[in-house]
């Protein structure tokens, strides 16, 4: 079972992920981990969330975090979690466009581009 959770880790950083505790060893299964900062600018504070692995560089946005690591583990509020849920399913339906693309070839890349560009020409209607 997975749920959405806070991790105070031991170097000081705060993540936010779908967490899940193995039983056996006590170790955090964690997917789409992202860092949680707080940027105070001009007596206000704003919320940042970025990404905490190196999305571009591994297949799966997954990792184990080895229990002795994690400080605490606390429940975000209801907010909170609706607005990490909607930062993850954005950036899962950016990775799904990006790969789409990916898998065109040119003549469908210059369908999509002039789908596109008539759009633009005819205010966002497309027949």
């Amino acid at each position: 079972m997975s749920q959405i959770q806070i991790l105070r880790l031991r170097n000081g950083e705060d993540i936010i992920a779908n967490v899940t505790q193995f039983s056996s060893n006590g170790n955090f299964g964690v997917s789409d981990p992202m860092h949680v900062h707080i940027d105070y600018k001009d007596k206000q504070s704003n919320l940042v969330l970025a990404h905490w692995l190196p999305v571009q560089l591994i297949k799966s946005n997954n990792v184990v975090i080895k229990q002795d690591e994690v400080l605490s583990e606390m429940e975000p509020s209801d907010e909170f979690t609706e607005y990490y849920s909607n930062a993850v399913e954005k950036i899962h339906g950016a990775i799904k466009a990006r790969n789409a693309v990916n898998e065109m070839d040119d003549n469908q890349v210059l369908e999509v581009m002039e789908a596109l560009n008539e759009m633009n020409q005819t205010g966002g209607l497309l027949h």
